[in-house]
This record gives structure tokens, C-alpha cells and sequence, in this order.
């Protein structure tokens, strides 16, 4: 059985992370113009690489790269893989076309 813990927040509390969060975001501006230039590229690299709405994010990249690998189609996409899967009528169409997922040289 799981104990029941009893935790109460009051304003000490919420102001202590408050002024915790005001300083670690003052001392990483301050790292960042420190930095220069390139301290920011790097941040602003991190930042995308973490970034889950992007498709260049470390998820999205190995993903492609294992599914390349394994199809030894350039450009594959899990999300390309699903479509395929479920409207094979509609890639066979394009693969005779030469769409995306036809011919080398696409659309």
C-alpha cells in the first residue's frame, strides 16, 4: 500500500520557486551572452534537437535513418511508411506515376 503523503503549498513556497526559476533563467542569459555568438547557435541547435513539433528532432532523425537503412528508400518517413501501409491503392497509383514513393526523381 502506497502511504498517503499530506503536502501544502502556501506563498513561501510559491514565491521560493519563483525566485529559484528568476535566477536560473537570469544566470543562463547571462551564460548565452557570455557565450556570444556561438553559444547561442549551440543553444538554438539543443533547443531544435529537443524540439518535438520539429521533424528534425533527435526522434525524428534516428527514426529516418534506421527506416533508410532497412528500406534503402532515401527520404523515408515513419509518417510515409503509415500512409503507404494504409492507402496501398493510392501509392500504387504513385509509385506508376513516379510520385514519392515511385521512381527516383519524384514529383
Amino acid at each position: 500500500m502506497i502511504p498517503k503523503i499530506d503536502v501544502k503549498i502556501d506563498y513561501r513556497m510559491l514565491a521560493a520557486a519563483g525566485v529559484i526559476l528568476a535566477g536560473y533563467f537570469y544566470l543562463a542569459k547571462k551564460a548565452l551572452d557570455k557565450a556570444g555568438d556561438t553559444g547561442k547557435e549551440v543553444a538554438v541547435a539543443v533547443g531544435d534537437a529537443l524540439n518535438i513539433t520539429k521533424d528534425t528532432n533527435l526522434a525524428a532523425r534516428a527514426t529516418a535513418a534506421i527506416g533508410e537503412a532497412f528500406t534503402g528508400e532515401k527520404g523515408w518517413t515513419i509518417g510515409g511508411a503509415i500512409y503507404d501501409a494504409t492507402h496501398e491503392d493510392e501509392s500504387a497509383e504513385a509509385r506508376h506515376l513516379g510520385g514519392p514513393s515511385g521512381a527516383e526523381g519524384g514529383w
